[in-house]
């Protein structure tokens, strides 16, 4: 879950929404769910969702492994081919689930095991799946305005907090933020004011046209401009 996350190209303080677990053999809900604030926590999401099999976001296919099975099969290797293509979902899930599958191809048992098939998951636009040990997981790249918000925010905390730790402010100490920027970070903040003053022990967070403190230090987010003076309040 987090190679996904790493190549959603999103930052990981931007929350995303949520996270798809295709159940089957391989995964229980049960299980994921024992994990789930590590997750959530880890990955940034939301919440987690569950469905079993393909879905309208992730698509599960069978495709042939012709280097492994173009020896062995010969006269059969098109039929065979075109068979493994269309495997079901409950045939999906068997092969994952047995390491094996036996087909029957013009009155022939043929078995397929390990390398010879290769499940390939697919998702659609605004979502990146990968897999892993057959175990399918999708994850929603798409932002609205209230994720971007959040991570805005988040991203606000974080250039404060850094900013307490270069003025040598003690731990504990509460402090007067002061703040000025672009239109989309201020009504960020506005939004998520008190969760900001709350994670960075702010009595006051103020607009102000020109920020003041014992440190005033600038910054660029994706694109949008924040600057911020921080004092301690004595």
């Amino acid at each position: 879950m987090l190679a996904l996350r790493n190549a959603s190209g999103h930052n990981v303080r931007q929350p995303l929404s949520r996270i798809m677990v295709v159940t089957g053999p391989k995964v229980e809900q049960g299980v994921i769910e024992k994990m789930k604030s590590v997750i959530l926590e880890e990955v940034n999401v939301q919440k987690i969702e569950y469905v079993e099999g393909s879905s309208s976001v992730v698509t599960r296919q069978a495709k042939p492994n012709f280097k492994a099975l173009g020896s062995r099969l010969g006269s059969l290797m098109k039929p065979v081919n075109q068979a493994i293509r269309e495997f079901s979902d409950e045939q999906i899930d068997a092969f994952l689930e047995n390491g094996s599958i036996e087909v029957t191809i013009e009155g022939n048992a043929v078995e397929l095991a390990g390398d010879d098939i290769e499940i390939v998951s697919e998702g659609v636009e605004g979502w990146l799946v990968g897999q892993e040990r057959g175990v399918t997981v999708a994850l929603d790249i798409e932002l609205t305005d209230e994720l971007i918000a959040e991570g805005l925010a988040r991203e606000t905390v974080n250039r404060i907090q850094n900013m307490r730790k270069s003025a040598d402010f003690e731990v504990t100490d509460r402090i007067k933020i002061t703040v000025n920027g672009s239109k989309l970070v201020l009504e960020a903040i506005e939004k998520h004011a008190e969760w900001i003053r709350n994670e960075t022990l702010g009595l006051e967070l103020d607009v102000a046209s020109d920020p003041d403190g014992e440190l005033v230090s600038s910054f660029e987010i994706d694109s949008e401009q924040l600057i911020v003076g921080v004092r301690r309040v004595k």
